[in-house]
Formats: C-alpha cells, structure tokens, sequence
C-alpha cells in the first residue's frame, strides 16, 4: 500500500502534483503544520462505503482516544442503518461525538455542528488529547475547522429573478457572470449546478462582495493547524462492489424499518434527514412506488454518484494524503500506515501542502 496518485498507481504524489491538482481559497487546503510535534488530531475523510469507520475505530483504540464523527446525517436520531452509525458496541469500546443529536424533523446546520464540535476541539486542544475525526461531509469539515462567514439572508425577489433565469436556460450567462466577478468560486463550482451559482451571485449582488473576499476574511479556528487529513480510495470496481453490497445489506437488515418509522414520524422530503443515502429511494418503495429492487438499484446509483462528488470535494479542497485500499484487506497495515502519517506529519508531504 502506499500514497494514492489518483491513477490508480500506488506512487508517491509530488509536491507539484499536490499543489497544482485544483485552485481554491478554502485556508483548510492551506492548512500547514510547523515542524515539531505531530498534530492532535487526525481526520480520516474518503467516500462512503471505503472503510474509513473500521479504521477510525482501530486508529482511537491504538491512540487510546475518542472520536468525532464529521457526518450530516448521524446526527439524526433513529437513522442508524442507513448512515452506517457505529454500532452501540463499537461505542462502548471507543466514545463518539457528533451522533444522535436531533430529531430527524429538526434542521441541522453545517453552523449548528460547528457549534457543538468547537467545544470537544478546544478541550482536546487544552488538554493536548489527540482526537480522531471521521466522516465524508465535506461542508461540516469546514464548519468545524475554518469556520462559515457570514452571509446575507435570502433576498426572495433575487433569488426569484435568479431561478427563473436558470429555468429560461441563461445558467450559461449566471455562470460567466460568476467567472467574471469570482473567478476563484467558479474554479470551485461545476458550471451545471444551479443552486451554488445563484447563491454565489446573491451574495454578490447583496454585498457587492464575493464569497472568496469574505471567506478571506474569515478568522481561523486555532485547530486548524492541528489537523492531519488522510484519505481512504480504492480502485472504482471494488469501490463500487462495496457500495453495491452495502445497499443491498442496508434493506436486509433494517433500512426499511427505519424508513417506515420516518414517514410514520410525518417525516418527508422537505426535511434534511429524507435526503441521507438510502432512506429517500426506499420511501418510494415503503410508499408503492418503486420495486424493492428498484428503489436498491436506485439508490446503489445515488451512493455511487455521492462517492464521487465526495472525492472532488477533499481533493480541492483539503490538503490530503490518499492510502490506496485496493492492493490490501489489511487493517492492521493500514492502521499503521496511518499511524506514521499523523506521528511524523510534521515532516512529511503533509505539513508542505
């Protein structure tokens, strides 16, 4: 095993490659060690169904320490199977943080989870424990460790004049418009997503100011200098095999339980936790929709898609070193692997990202 090049070699990534992959302005990318004692905490981030909670857990047992889970959708009571929760018994051997926090007819913020993870960090940071960080939700990452600016609340005439422009087919113009007022922000976003162009564009227009300004100006989180990233990959066949096996153990083995007490709950998709992988396809099954194998293969097909965007996200955006998983079933090797990057990341590619 050894450091993913993103080809599917296992080669060392260059500093060139590392530095010149993508351009963004999240300070998380800038994120730089000083040499001397390793960091505190160690976040292991990666696509759904890659392995990161079997390591995360092997990795706080080696460091004698606990776990933050970094997950939008753990954080919903009652939403267990689907999420891949740890298991009550993986919580007695190891404590976690970040699960169960709402109901799932509650919003829960990237900010909201900001707010409550600061205080475990600061701690941590004050004590000097180490801490394991473990999740795929690349927007709470950020909450967490750089913090969120502040923007203006919706303008609903704007945002109005701004979708109805998207359905007119003039996305094409809001983009070049995007480019033309922060190119930054339109190296960041895909030109085809509608949602984060006009948000971008509102803010523009309401402050005058672009989102790379304001998050310029954000004051960073004293931990974010305490922060090793390393992510998990594999080879995309076995990446999606895995996905695949997952799905179909989900509706086995209390997806559709879970899913029917939701819509029971008066829970539907206006509210965030419908949208966590799985339980929204498997609604269209618990409601006649879909087949049983129709509503597995459609969500095999979204979780595939996740895992994707998953991995643009921590390659733009954080300063991650890549173990590939695909030449080793060996958690014991990977464990060490991942042991030497935190305990030496004072000295390693890490630190010089």
């Amino acid at each position: 095993m050894g450091f993913y090049s993103g080809t599917g070699s296992r080669v060392t990534r260059t500093l060139h490659e590392v530095r010149f992959r993508m351009q963004n302005t999240s300070t998380l990318r800038f994120n730089q060690h000083s040499a001397g004692p390793p960091p505190l905490f160690c976040a292991i981030v990666g696509p759904t169904g890659v392995g990161k909670t079997a390591l995360s857990l092997a990795l706080a047992e080696a460091k004698q320490c606990e776990i933050l889970c970094v997950d939008a959708m753990q954080v919903y009571r009652g939403l267990n199977t689907g999420t891949a929760k740890p298991t009550w018994e993986e919580r007695r051997k190891v404590i976690h943080h970040g699960l169960d926090l709402a109901s799932p007819l509650e919003y829960f913020s990237a900010s909201r989870f900001a707010a409550y993870g600061e205080p475990i960090l600061a701690a941590a940071l004050q004590q000097q424990r180490p801490l394991v960080l473990c999740g795929g939700t690349g927007l709470y990452y950020r909450a967490l460790l750089e913090g969120l600016f502040e923007a203006p609340d919706v303008d609903p005439a704007l945002r109005n004049e701004l979708m109805a422009q998207v359905r007119g087919g003039n996305l094409p113009a809001l983009y070049a418009e995007l480019r033309e007022n922060d190119p930054a922000a339109a190296d960041r976003i895909h030109p085809n997503d509608a949602r984060r162009i006009t948000r971008a564009l509102e803010i523009i227009r309401q402050t005058g100011r672009s989102v790379t300004e304001l998050r310029q100006e954000q004051t960073r989180k004293p931990w974010i200098h305490q922060t090793v990233f390393i992510g998990l990959d594999r080879d995309r066949r076995d990446l999606y095999h895995r996905i695949a096996q997952r799905s179909r153990w989900m509706y086995a083995q209390g997806l559709i339980d879970e899913t029917r007490w939701l819509v029971d709950l008066g829970c539907g998709p206006r509210h965030t936790a419908f949208q966590a992988l799985g339980y929204k396809e498997c609604r269209a099954y618990v409601l006649g929709m879909k087949s049983r194998e129709e509503a597995i293969e459609w969500t095999i097909q979204e979780t595939r898609r996740y895992a994707k965007r998953q991995l643009g996200w921590f390659r733009r955006q954080c300063p991650t070193v890549w173990l590939d998983l695909s030449f080793t079933n060996n958690l014991y090797e990977t464990v060490n692997e991942s042991l030497q990057l935190w305990e030496k990341s004072g000295n390693n590619i890490v630190s010089r990202i």
